[in-house]
C-alpha cells in the first residue's frame, strides 16, 4: 500500500503466484505507483506483470491493480493474469477504482482468463472499472485487451469494461469469449457499461458468447467507440459478434463514431 516503484528507464517485471486457501490474488497493487519513465528523455523501461491466483473459493485474481498509477513513458506494458479459486470473483485481470495506466505511445497489452471451478459466478477473464488506459502520444500505442471468462453458474464474461475509457496511438482490438459452463446467462464475451474508447485508427471489437442466455457484445449502459478520434481520422468500427449477437439493452446507448462502420455480422446486429 503506497508503494512507489521508479526504474528510471530500466524495465520492470513482477511475477506472482497467490497462496493456497483464503483470498490468494497473484499480483495484489494497492495505491501505488510504478513508473519506468526514462529520465533525460526517450523510451522508457517494458513494464510485465504475470500473475496467478491461488486455490482458495472467491477472490483469487491473478492480477488485482487497485488505485494504482503504472507510467512506462514510451515503454510497453504487458499484464497477464490467471484466476485461481472455486467459488466467485475470481478475475483473471482486475483494474479498479481509479487505477490509471499511461504509456505514451507504448503498446499495451492486457490478457485475462477467469478461474473457478464452476460451482460459483462472476469469474470475469478481465474485468476494469473506473479504470483509464492511454496508450496514445504516438503512432505505435496500440492497446490489445483479451479476455477469457473462467467456470462457473453464470454471469461469466470475458471482458467486463465498466465506467472504462480507453485512448489508443493505433488501433484498439477487444476479444472477449464468455463462460462455457453452467446454463444460468450472463456469459457474455464483452460487456461495455459507461464506457469509451478512442483511436486514430480501427477500433474492434469480437465477442464469443458464453452458454445459456448470453450476448457476443452487450451492453447495459452508455457506449462511445469514435475510430476518428477526435472527428480528423479514418478509422472503421468492427463489431464482430461471432455465434450470438450484439445486444444494447432497453437502458443502453451507444455512440458510434467511423469512417465508415462494419459489422461482423450483419444479420443479427442490434443497434440504438
Amino acid at each position: 500500500q503506497g508503494t512507489s516503484i521508479k526504474t528510471g528507464g530500466a524495465d520492470l517485471k513482477i511475477t506472482g503466484v497467490g497462496g493456497d486457501g483464503g483470498e490468494g490474488v497473484g499480483i495484489y497493487v494497492y495505491s501505488a505507483n510504478l513508473d519506468t519513465t526514462r529520465s533525460g528523455g526517450g523510451a522508457g523501461g517494458i513494464v510485465t506483470l504475470n500473475g496467478t491466483g491461488g486455490t482458495g473459493s472467491n477472490y483469487n485474481s491473478g492480477v488485482y491493480l487497485y488505485q494504482t498509477s503504472v507510467t512506462t513513458g514510451g515503454g510497453a506494458l504487458n499484464v497477464v493474469g490467471i484466476g485461481g479459486g472455486t467459488g466467485y470473483y475470481n478475475y483473471g485481470v482486475d483494474l479498479n477504482n481509479n487505477t490509471t495506466i499511461t504509456t505514451a505511445g507504448g503498446a499495451l497489452d492486457v490478457t485475462g482468463t477467469g478461474g473457478g471451478d464452476g460451482t460459483g459466478y462472476d469469474n470475469h477473464g478481465v474485468y476494469t472499472y473506473n479504470t483509464t488506459l492511454d496508450a496514445s502520444g504516438g503512432t505505435g500505442g496500440v492497446v490489445t485487451l483479451a479476455g477469457t471468462a473462467g467456470n462457473g453458474t453464470g454471469s461469466n464474461v470475458g471482458a467486463y469494461l465498466g465506467n472504462t475509457t480507453i485512448t489508443a496511438g493505433g488501433d484498439v482490438m477487444l476479444t472477449g469469449h464468455g463462460g462455457l459452463d453452467g446454463g444460468e446467462g450472463g456469459n457474455h464475451g464483452i460487456l461495455f457499461d459507461s464506457s469509451s474508447i478512442f483511436s486514430p485508427g480501427n477500433v474492434t471489437a469480437l465477442g464469443y458468447a458464453g452458454v445459456g442466455s448470453s450476448n457476443g457484445i452487450y451492453v447495459p449502459g452508455s457506449l462511445v467507440l469514435r475510430a476518428d478520434k477526435d472527428g480528423t481520422g479514418v478509422g472503421t468500427v468492427s463489431l464482430g459478434s461471432v455465434s450470438s449477437n450484439v445486444m444494447i439493452s432497453g437502458y443502453g446507448h451507444a455512440d458510434i463514431y467511423y469512417n465508415p462502420v462494419s459489422y461482423g455480422d450483419p444479420g443479427t446486429k442490434s443497434d440504438a
